[in-house]
């Protein structure tokens, strides 16, 4: 009970017909809460509070609900805003993170990583930031096998999660370049992404959005 203060990112925003509003944030004290926002829509709040940017927010705890006292931003991710496909990557970052992080069920060393990914993002390289982002959260998550079970050129149905050395209908093919660069971007955080991402092939990237997106057809 009472007033307490956390880092967030606002991942969702429902407006009410009485100018409040159901806010969702990932916190690195709470993990995914949702949060009430009384007249919100006429409220100085409401001009702080947005997407692609950390804030501290000062939330009252109540006995079955939290509401937001205050907020303030200190930092803006403003890369994702540089272009189009930048905030498009953005936004389904944020949808994916709804999506992932379950409620009320705190990982400050998880929402140090995201805040690490969002603060980072660069768009010179989109491409390889989103498959690194997308296959960190699928790691996270539990849903990312290991990459390197397997050595050469093989076969993946993401489905059962399963690798072969042989082809098979409808099974993903991928490349030993690929497979080692899926290996990497499971096992990297931010900076270690960072540090090597000028050196990741380019011609390995198709591949692994094949990957990625054959993991998440299955969970979204």
């Amino acid at each position: 009970m009472g007033d307490q203060k956390t880092l967030a990112i606002l991942l969702r925003q429902t407006l009410l017909a009485n100018d409040d509003a159901v806010l969702e944030f990932l916190t690195s004290k709470w993990g995914r809460v949702t949060v009430f926002a009384k007249k919100f829509a006429r409220s100085k709040k409401r001009a702080e509070i947005d997407f692609f940017r950390l804030l501290e927010i000062q939330i009252f705890q109540g006995r079955n609900s939290k509401s937001l006292k205050n907020a303030a931003t200190t930092t803006l991710f403003s890369a994702f805003e540089d272009s189009y496909r930048a905030n498009q990557v953005g936004w389904a970052w944020i949808e994916r993170l709804s999506q992932v992080t379950p409620e009320e069920r705190p990982d400050e060393v998880f929402f140090t990583e995201v805040i690490e990914w969002f603060a980072g993002f660069d768009s010179s390289c989109i491409e390889w930031c989103d498959v690194a982002f997308r296959l960190r959260l699928l790691h996270h998550s539990g849903d990312c096998p290991r990459f390197d079970s397997l050595r050469g050129d093989c076969w993946f149905d993401p489905y059962s999660k399963t690798f072969l050395l042989e082809e098979k209908t409808n099974w993903i093919s991928l490349p030993n370049e690929a497979r080692q660069v899926c290996e990497f971007l499971r096992r990297s955080e931010p900076t270690v992404f960072h540090e090597k991402r000028s050196k990741l092939p380019l011609n390995a990237l198709p591949a692994t959005q094949r990957i990625i997106q054959g993991l998440e057809e299955f969970l979204f």
